[in-house]
């Protein structure tokens, strides 16, 4: 449904181009966060080390995907490593998949105001069905997400065994 396209004859599924932007956006803003971690801990007055501002970084995406969520497992799986080119296909996933729930409450957020913009304008009907039908897509994608996420755990614990 989401992230895959047949390319030609037997080339198999390949990411859209959107979509492909979108991951490698999710990436650069994963080694962004880590880098900021590296600088906190500098200094930091506190004894902040990068490890815990890691922790923290964790237990904050464990609690968006646990609380209230249909992602607790999700959110039990989370062990993420600090160096993001050795974190495994998994890990990278759920980190994905919770920065896109941060970009859900966003577009929550933002629908919001623009309805109430819309309703000031007096077209507010169509701005609504909009914003509703934008929300809809995004809910779908993280369903599919955390298939995907399940699918993935399901081929790697064999290895893992």
């Amino acid at each position: 449904m989401f992230y895959i396209h047949k390319r030609g004859e037997g080339t198999g599924d390949e990411p859209l181009d959107y979509q492909l932007s979108d991951w490698l956006l999710f990436r650069a803003t994963q080694k962004r966060i880590r880098e900021e971690f590296k600088e906190k801990a500098k200094k930091s007055k506190t004894g902040d080390t990068t490890t815990s501002l890691l922790n923290g970084y964790m237990s904050d995406s464990r609690d968006r995907l646990g609380v209230d969520r249909p992602w607790t497992e999700s959110a039990d799986l989370i062990d993420w490593s600090y160096d993001v080119e050795s974190q495994s296909q998994i890990q990278n996933w759920l980190e994905f998949l919770t920065w896109h729930v941060g970009r859900h409450k966003l577009l929550q957020r933002q629908g919001r105001i623009r309805i109430q913009r819309a309703r000031r304008a007096q077209n507010h009907e169509w701005q609504e069905q909009y914003e509703r039908r934008l929300l809809e897509l995004h809910d779908a994608m993280l369903v599919w997400m955390e298939e995907q996420r399940v699918a993935i755990t399901t081929i790697d614990a064999p290895r893992n065994k």
